[in-house]
């Protein structure tokens, strides 16, 4: 997402968790993300269904793709505008990666994983 530094100011995130989640052994993988992916709220869904990441990714500063969740720790959607900005203020992601079209086959998988540990479709 070409200029989203700009819009929230080019802030860089705080130091990240020790504590590192990541699903499987992605290629292209340059940093295992920081959230805990088997302890996250569920959220329904317009059409019914439910999520836990429903993530987005965008290209920071190094030039990075990063995968971050829509959800909030609090279980409210945000935009991508708020969720971008809520990892720069907390440094928390799902991973970064060296192009978009990991980062999106990463979310995927994540998304078949979600669904089976949480049993929904």
């Amino acid at each position: 997402m070409a200029g989203i530094l700009d819009l929230i100011g080019g802030q860089t995130p705080p130091s990240a968790p020790a504590e590192m989640f990541v699903v499987g052994n992605p290629e292209g993988l340059l940093e295992p993300g920081n959230i805990n992916i088997l302890a996250r709220p569920q959220v329904k869904l317009p059409d019914g269904s439910v999520a836990t990441v429903h993530s987005m990714s965008f290209q920071d500063k190094d030039g990075n793709e990063v995968l971050v969740p829509m959800i909030s720790p609090d279980g409210k959607m945000m935009t991508q505008k708020q969720a971008v900005e809520f990892y720069y203020k907390t440094g928390q992601h799902l991973g970064k990666f060296k192009s978009p079209e990991v980062a999106t086959g990463y979310a995927e998988q994540l998304h078949n994983q979600q669904a089976e540990y949480y049993g929904v479709k």
